[in-house]
């Protein structure tokens, strides 16, 4: 009987020791998963400023001294954050983002033409004669003046040369006619004198004076015949100086029209020269845009040879309507030191009508249609993409201007647009 409540008593201890380490354990399993739970919770809960805090950024100069490893470090988790959970969206559409911003726009009309140069002048032969010597060929730049061939001017320098000597023969005959007039003046004076004195006769004193007038009759001659000496001079020292082919420009030689041994006469055209600076690109602009146009207007100046694009203004409107047209003529000048641009080449130009220096911009591969509207995907917090319809204004090369439906700072998608749909969670590269 003792042994059976001994029994008992053992199997009762028993079930006490057991129970009481189980529920020990099961204590410490639930205190585990509390610990883990509240880790987790922990994560879940950082935010922008712990992030921010972490790193020590206070400012824009605070960013600044990080280091580029610390800045990747700070992009992940910032990128974690917008996920939602930096260690999942493997599975997410990947896609690439821009920050909306605002920036100068031009709003303008454009025209395509070709270019011509504002000075082209050909040169032409002023006298007879044989091409001596070519200078200057076609491509050269010359200066104003500069000599670009020369005629043979072996006949035109001769007649110079005698006609130098007519010259010089003219001013000692003028020389001895005033010496031969001033002594018969003299002695004019001096008849006249003895004469009122009733020392000569009437016939010596009318020969004194006869013999005067003729001195002076003989200096005029020989002064108008100086004259005519000095023109033949003249005309022959400007057939010489015309031996010499010069530009009447500084600018660039386009054409060469003879050779050497050519004989030319006064009218043969010799060369043409084109002053590249300014150039003129001459637009036809319809009657209901040129009120928009005004002289002193800058022109992008663009040509497909060239990625860079070049300055102009309008110089002159043509105030007269074309009425086969309907278009008023617009010169442009424009001004390249570069000289990339030539005469001929095809350019489009672009006149600014307007410009707006805060315009909100938005890439043109941010943007898609459906039945015609334009839209984007703006990105949200958590990695969410919400579809927005937009209202577009002026296009630009790679942009387009947007009137409504954006404002500056939000966050598009520029890449992978065709794998999302609105409300998606994505994945930011």
């Amino acid at each position: 009987m003792k042994i059976r409540k001994l029994s008992v008593w053992f199997f009762l201890l028993l079930f006490i020791l057991f129970s009481f380490n189980f529920c020990k354990k099961e204590k410490a399993e639930q205190r585990t998963k509390n610990v883990s739970k509240e880790k987790v919770s922990k994560k879940k809960k950082l935010t922008r400023e712990d992030i921010m805090k972490k790193f020590g950024i206070k400012s824009r100069e605070d960013f600044k001294k990080l280091t580029p490893e610390q800045r990747q470090k700070f992009f992940q988790m910032m990128r974690a954050l917008r996920e939602g959970d930096g260690s999942s969206g493997t599975n997410l559409p990947l896609v690439k983002i821009k920050r909306i911003k605002r920036g100068p726009i031009l709003n303008y009309l454009t025209f395509n033409t070709t270019l011509e140069p504002e000075k082209m002048v050909p040169i032409y032969s002023k006298v007879d004669g044989i091409i001596a010597k070519i200078i200057k060929d076609e491509g050269s730049f010359v200066k104003k003046g500069e000599i670009l061939a020369l005629i043979d001017d072996k006949d035109i320098r001769n007649s110079y040369e005698q006609a130098k000597l007519s010259v010089r023969q003219a001013e000692i005959n003028l020389k001895d006619a005033k010496i031969k007039m001033d002594d018969e003046e003299a002695n004019f004076k001096r008849s006249q004198s003895l004469y009122k004195e009733k020392i000569i006769s009437e016939k010596d004193f009318s020969a004194a004076k006869l013999n005067y007038r003729s001195a002076q009759l003989s200096y005029e001659r020989a002064k108008q015949q100086l004259d005519i000496e000095k023109e033949k001079f003249k005309a022959l020292e400007l057939q010489l100086s015309y031996t010499k082919i010069k530009s009447p420009i500084s600018g660039w030689i386009t054409s060469r029209k003879i050779d050497q041994g050519m004989r030319v006469s006064p009218g043969t055209e010799l060369y043409t020269v084109e002053d590249f600076d300014p150039l003129l690109a001459r637009v036809y602009v319809p009657e209901k845009d040129i009120v928009k146009i005004k002289a002193g207007m800058d022109v992008k100046v663009k040509s497909e040879v060239y990625p860079d694009s070049f300055k102009g203004k309008v110089k002159i409107i043509n105030p007269r309507i074309d009425p086969q047209s309907g278009t008023f003529k617009v010169t442009i000048s424009i001004t390249d030191k570069s000289l990339k641009l030539r005469p001929g080449m095809l350019v489009t130009c672009n006149i600014i009508i307007s410009k707006k220096s805060d315009a909100i911009i938005v890439p043109k591969k941010a943007i898609f249609y459906r039945n015609g509207d334009p839209y984007v995907f703006t990105l949200k917090r958590g990695g969410i993409v919400k579809l927005k319809k937009i209202k577009l204004g002026t296009e630009l090369e790679k942009d387009y201007e947007v009137l409504e439906g954006i404002r500056e700072g939000e966050i598009v998608v520029v890449q992978g647009i065709e794998n999302i749909k609105d409300g998606a969670k994505v994945k930011v590269l």
